[in-house]
């Protein structure tokens, strides 16, 4: 035997088996364990889809690879990704974004190019087009301010590039930004003037934006008739002697704070009507009356409410002849009884009385309730 050559003996000094000896012996262990079923294999019920996972017998390209499910695939795509320079792996996910945008899967586009600008490529020329790619996946997603912005940086990449300037005017003129698609416009044009795109697009913006600023002209004109005869309509509030709580900043407010909306105005005949909240503090409830007209008598407003019970008054608690009326004195916080027969205007008449927000607000209590003491506490005038 040749020195260093491996010794046939095993490690016990025993003789090596011969190969007879290893068929013997693979013949008796399955004599022992006796026969088994492979079960990791295809089946008749799983066979498509197995086949589905290996990259030489797919029928269609799955839109999202899982490493665990697919792991062949998953292996392939990592060596399409293993090139040396940042230029060549924003080209292969460049590739893979355009398929999506072929098979109209914006989003998984718009992850793509963004991986592709991600690799930190310098060439300018190519990160302009990843931008303008991913700027028209966003544009047809609908996100037109994030479509403008790509198509932004597409141009301070390359600004010749005339894709990212028809979309730049696309995505201005989608939201109504029509004085900036008018300057992309006339950018693109002097590159090429006769574009027919940029062209239409420029008739469109032109049009719209004088629309735009008719718009705004009316509604300017609108709100300065508006705030006239608010103005007008506060010194007639006044002129009856009610006292209302304006800022500084809003010196003419009499927007009601109820979801209805219902507002103070002048009815043809000179006479003033109020919504007005009536509060019922013990139930945590209230009754929201649009129309209040000045020489309306609160008896007559609550008798037309109270003809039934009303639903929370599971108690019977609050009967007609027991509702008490209350108004809080803004300034010194006590609360003032007001007569159920007296009108809304003799009311706002009185110097203890502010109204805020366009809105009387008034506590309606009960002479038959535990709560009304309590609540009234030593304020009561």
């Amino acid at each position: 035997m040749a020195t260093g050559a491996l010794s046939p003996s095993t490690a016990e000094g025993k003789e090596a088996p011969r190969v007879a000896d290893f068929d013997e012996l693979v013949d008796e262990v399955l004599a022992k364990k006796g026969p088994s079923k492979y079960t990791d294999g295809l089946s008749e019920d799983n066979w498509e889809e197995e086949l589905e996972k290996i990259p030489l017998f797919m029928t269609r390209a799955p839109t999202e690879i899982d490493p665990q499910s697919a792991p062949a695939l998953a292996a392939l795509q990592d060596l399409i990704y293993q090139e040396d320079t940042p230029k060549s792996r924003a080209l292969a996910h460049k590739e893979d974004g355009n398929e999506h945008f072929r098979k109209k899967r914006y989003r998984q586009a718009v992850e793509t190019y963004s991986a592709a600008i991600n690799q930190g490529c310098k060439d300018r020329e190519l990160r302009a087009i990843l931008f303008c790619n991913r700027a028209t996946s966003q544009y047809r997603l609908g996100n037109f301010r994030s479509a403008l912005a790509d198509a932004g940086e597409a141009h301070r990449s390359n600004d010749e590039y005339m894709k990212a300037i028809v979309r730049a005017s696309e995505c201005c003129v989608r939201l109504k930004r029509f004085s900036e698609a008018l300057k992309w416009c006339e950018i693109g044009l002097t590159l090429e003037d006769k574009n027919p795109v940029l062209k239409q697009l420029r008739v469109t913006a032109t049009t719209e934006k004088k629309k735009q600023e008719r718009d705004k002209r009316r509604e300017e004109a609108a709100t300065r008739a508006k705030s006239q005869r608010d103005t007008e309509l506060v010194q007639i509030i006044k002129s009856r002697g009610v006292s209302l709580h304006l800022s500084v900043e809003r010196p003419v407010d009499l927007t009601s704070p109820h979801p209805a909306g219902a507002r103070v105005h002048l009815t043809p005949d000179g006479t003033l009507v109020w919504p007005v909240l009536l509060l019922y503090p013990e139930y945590g409830t209230s009754d929201y009356i649009a129309e209040f007209r000045e020489h309306d008598r609160f008896i007559d407003h609550l008798t037309e409410m109270f003809k039934t019970p009303a639903p929370w008054d599971v108690e019977g608690k609050y009967p007609l002849q027991a509702l008490q009326l209350y108004y809080r004195d803004v300034h010194s916080m006590e609360l003032w009884r007001v007569d159920p027969h007296e009108t809304l205007g003799f009311i706002l008449k009185r110097k203890s009385y502010v109204v805020s927000s366009g809105t009387p607000e008034l506590f309606v209590l009960s002479s038959l309730s535990a709560y009304t003491p309590h609540f009234l506490g030593k304020t009561e005038k």
